[in-house]
């Protein structure tokens, strides 16, 4: 990424519609990020002179997108600065789709899909608590997520639609080649560092410096009712990875049992592996997919 968001730079003094700043030099379309005389964070997208098309209003609870023909520019407005970090993420996006093109035409239908496709991660919603095994699960599946990521430069896109934990499919993870499941399992040892608070920045810098689509990653958190406002809840449930092993389980001689091998009148089945009677299994761990 070129540029950084300084908002603590631009005051608008109430006079202005709008006070600015062009988001980067290197970015083709003119998009400036500033502040609207209501003292609102906003993204602004100038558009050439010669450009004319019916842009239609779009009002939301905590965003707002509108055509200012006085300024030939379309304008997205933060209405509750709450979601601060949340709206750099969506600059970010929108600034990955556009930032290369040319025409008005493509430019005004990113900026205004983009917008349409990140609305719904700035909803208010009542979520249920996640039990602290459930938060260590996913504490698990986000620390597998991370080492791909680090593993597998070029891919992200393709490793953030691959996690399928959220949304309830057999296997955490699903690659063409091959499928991951993921065990979080406390160890005797007392040790706690990570909050998930700092492990979902630390994925989120992750996405950002190889640029991939946030929007993935949220939508994948939108599942399991989490925001980047609510998320600090379970800070208090804190852990480290003391140890990360793999196994193979395709071998025929693993133990396991499978959907194909059960009777049609068993629904759901839990059954314990005892780790140190699979060791003979274990392979050499790795984070790299084809």
């Amino acid at each position: 990424m070129d540029y950084l968001l300084s908002w603590d730079n631009i005051d608008n003094d109430g006079h202005s519609f709008v006070s600015g700043k062009r988001i980067s030099v290197s970015c083709i379309p003119e998009l400036d990020y500033g502040i609207t005389n209501k003292n609102q964070r906003c993204l602004i997208l100038y558009l050439s002179k010669n450009f004319s098309a019916e842009i239609k209003a779009i009002d939301k609870l905590h965003l707002s997108l509108k055509f200012v023909k006085s300024q030939n520019a379309v304008v997205l407005t933060l209405k509750d600065l709450i979601f601060f970090n949340l709206f750099d993420d969506l600059i970010h996006s929108i600034y990955k789709e556009i930032h290369d093109k040319k025409e008005d035409k493509i430019i005004v239908q990113l900026f205004i899909t983009t917008f349409l496709k990140w609305s719904e991660f700035f909803e208010d919603n009542n979520h249920s608590k996640m039990t602290k095994n459930e938060v260590q699960g996913l504490f698990g599946e986000l620390h597998v997520l991370h080492q791909l990521i680090k593993n597998n430069v070029g891919k992200i896109d393709t490793l953030l639609s691959s996690w399928r934990g959220p949304y309830k499919e057999p296997h955490d993870f699903a690659f063409s080649t091959v499928d991951i499941e993921v065990k979080a399992i406390q160890s005797s040892k007392n040790t706690i560092s990570i909050t998930s608070e700092q492990q979902l920045e630390n994925i989120r810098q992750s996405i950002l410096d190889f640029h991939g689509d946030y929007s993935l990653f949220y939508k994948a958190l939108s599942e399991l009712e989490l925001t980047p406002q609510n998320v600090a809840i379970y800070n208090n449930f804190k852990f480290t990875v003391i140890s990360d092993r793999q196994f193979n389980t395709q071998i025929d001689s693993f133990p396991k049992l499978t959907s194909k091998e059960l009777p049609k009148a068993i629904s759901k089945l839990k059954y314990n592996l005892n780790l140190e009677q699979i060791s003979e299994f274990e392979i050499e761990r790795s984070y790299c997919v084809s």
